[in-house]
């Protein structure tokens, strides 16, 4: 393993340029993911584009899959991985020790951090973002395990995209097994309310307008 890391890092508005980061040293309960694609968020031109110089230095880029490159032994037990799995990462992890947090819901979490738009690159170990040949893993991050049959382009989109179309439709939707099910607005994140699942299921109809 390289002794140094490439990243796209957003510097400035509407700037970004490729540097050069020490590889970080992992410990028992944090990791490092060698990223192997990474999608472009819709809020990633947003980022590109912001003008508060406070928010850089920045690497972007959460909709992501890759492999372990490096994991410490309580890291390893806690997200039930090892050095070689293929895996996908939420893009929030909270403190894991307030109210939200212990609530499972860890995004309202005070001190979330984040990849790819949250936490700034000038913040050790500085790999916050896909955008890079490595990502850090820290130790409250929501990692999970991903078949390697599954295409790239899918697994990238998995977290992100996907998780966000289930939790809107079920969860704060209501839809369930045969209802009818309209997506006003399929964009970026309304077209994956749309896809059609490889086994068969008893839903009626989906309809983007």
């Amino acid at each position: 393993m390289s002794s140094k890391v490439n990243a796209a890092v957003v510097v400035a508005t509407r700037e970004m340029e490729i540097q050069a980061f020490d590889m970080p040293a992992v410990g028992e309960e944090d990791g490092l993911l060698r990223v192997e694609m990474c999608g472009v968020c819709g809020s990633d031109p947003r980022i590109y584009n912001w003008t508060d110089p406070r928010r850089f230095p920045l690497i972007m880029g959460h909709e992501l899959v890759g492999h372990i490159g490096e994991i410490g032994s309580r890291a390893a037990a806690r997200w039930g991985v090892q050095v070689g799995d293929r895996v996908i990462v939420e893009h929030l992890f909270g403190c894991g020790h307030c109210r939200w947090c212990l609530l499972g819901e860890y995004r309202f979490c005070k001190e979330h951090q984040g990849y790819g738009g949250t936490t700034p690159s000038s913040v050790p170990p500085h790999l916050w973002g896909a955008y890079s040949q490595y990502m850090y893993l820290a130790p409250n991050s929501r990692v999970h395990r991903i078949a390697e049959d599954v295409p790239a382009e899918a697994a990238a989109m998995t977290c992100a995209n996907i998780g966000n179309g289930l939790r809107w439709v079920r969860t704060k939707g209501g839809a369930a097994i045969g209802d009818n099910v309209v997506v006003i607005g399929p964009g970026g994140q309304g077209l994956p309310r749309s896809w059609r699942p490889t086994r068969p299921v008893r839903r009626r109809s989906l309809c983007s307008a």
